[in-house]
């Protein structure tokens, strides 16, 4: 099998996959694979109706390139895309040719079988499952997320903590270290059942999400007084 692989995507929907937990999943798969000319080819830029701005895909791009030691690869739109892998197909095919001219063996890193074990798509886990749902939660970023997943590895357990305590503030407080020191009372309790330390903003979207039987049409947002100081 050719040592080249290329992940192509539109900006808006490298922008959906980063939402939505895609990108990290094929990003890992891309890595793990063990192909070293591996290609993130990203075409256009984000339309209006994007899920994310031009400046957090250009970040993602810095880091797919120098970070993770990905070659990228933008194109201005479809046209575009389809000359530039035309020509990256040509130059492999020369550069294959001069080889077998020069009977230089032609020693490839895997064969097609072990491509595809390698690069399949696990099984998800409950854990799994449970850090995709929150990543699509307003305001649970990476870091929150691995706040929580640390504490409850699953949705259950996270459920039963909290429906453990006595009242909607209870359970803010347990999610939010700067809502416990509010609250000495509370504050050993935290300590002792896996208290996090996460936004009051969000501790109060997840009771409400975990342990309500409506949902309000409108989560009323944060002033800048409860995001003050918390984590993201």
């Amino acid at each position: 099998m050719l040592d080249y692989i290329v992940e192509r995507k539109k900006a808006d929907d490298l922008a959906s996959s980063i939402l939505d937990g895609r990108y990290s999943s094929q990003k890992a798969r891309l890595k793990k694979c063990q192909i070293p000319n591996a290609f993130w080819l990203i075409e256009g830029k984000p339309s209006q109706n994007s899920a994310m701005s031009a400046n957090i895909l250009e970040t993602t791009t810095f880091h797919l390139q120098f970070t993770h030691d990905f070659k990228v690869q933008r194109t201005e739109n479809l046209q575009h895309t389809l000359k530039w892998l035309s020509n990256m197909t040509l130059s492999i095919q020369r550069k294959i040719q001069l080889d077998m001219k020069s009977k230089k063996p032609l020693n490839f890193r895997m064969n097609l079988e072990d491509f595809l074990l390698n690069n399949a798509k696990t099984t998800n886990t409950i854990g799994d499952i449970f850090k995709s749902m929150l990543t699509n939660i307003k305001e649970c970023g990476k870091q929150a997320c691995n706040n929580i997943y640390q504490n409850y590895k699953t949705p259950r357990q996270m459920y039963e903590k909290l429906m453990s305590l006595g009242n909607h503030q209870e359970r803010v407080e347990l999610l939010s270290l700067k809502a416990r020191k509010e609250n000495k009372k509370l504050e050993k309790l935290g300590e002792e059942m896996n208290g996090l330390n996460i936004r009051i903003s969000l501790a109060k979207r997840l009771e409400i999400l975990f342990c309500e039987e409506n949902y309000p049409e409108i989560l009323v947002e944060s002033n800048a007084e409860d995001l003050e100081g918390d984590e993201i």
